[in-house]
């Protein structure tokens, strides 16, 4: 939580799972879609800890999307490509 500027409160209850399709990611889920637009990545933590993990990247989700009729809002930051967010990916699937 402190690695992306959230309280701990803030964590959906779901586990945070390792998945690797191409390009490994940790997924973590968010609480609300408030949660998930409040995030900013402290680098000197991620690089502390999640920069040594199987999964460096992170795709970050919040059930219930900002817009009516979307299932899920999500995230994705690519620390480890070099990318502070991939944009693109959160329009696309947005």
């Amino acid at each position: 939580a402190a690695m992306l500027s959230l309280r701990a409160d803030q964590l959906a209850s779901a586990p945070v799972q390792a998945v690797h399709s191409g390009s490994p990611y940790l997924v973590v889920g968010r609480k609300s879609v408030d949660a998930l637009s409040q995030i900013h990545c402290r680098h000197h933590i991620w690089e502390r800890t999640i920069a040594n993990f199987e999964a460096q990247n992170l795709i970050l989700f919040a059930l219930r999307g900002a817009s009516t009729g979307s299932f899920a809002h999500m995230r994705v930051l690519s620390p480890a490509h070099g990318l502070p967010e991939e944009i693109v990916t959160e329009n696309a699937c947005g």
